[in-house]
């Protein structure tokens, strides 16, 4: 679940994908009303989280 930001965010990230990947990624983000940036870094977030990466030095 997206409860905001809990750290500065500072950097950026892009990325080309399918018209039917974004139109999912629309859908989720509106229903949550929540932006398709808000929903792609929770959903980086979690994936972060669930392999283990959480404490790893982010600066290396």
């Amino acid at each position: 679940m997206y409860t905001g930001d809990n750290m500065k965010k500072t950097e950026f990230i892009t990325f080309r994908t399918d018209a039917k990947t974004k139109a999912i990624l629309e859908k989720v983000a509106d229903e949550k009303k929540w932006s398709i940036s808000q929903l792609s870094a929770q959903i980086i977030q979690q994936w972060i989280t669930d392999n283990g990466l959480q404490s790893e030095n982010a600066e290396q």
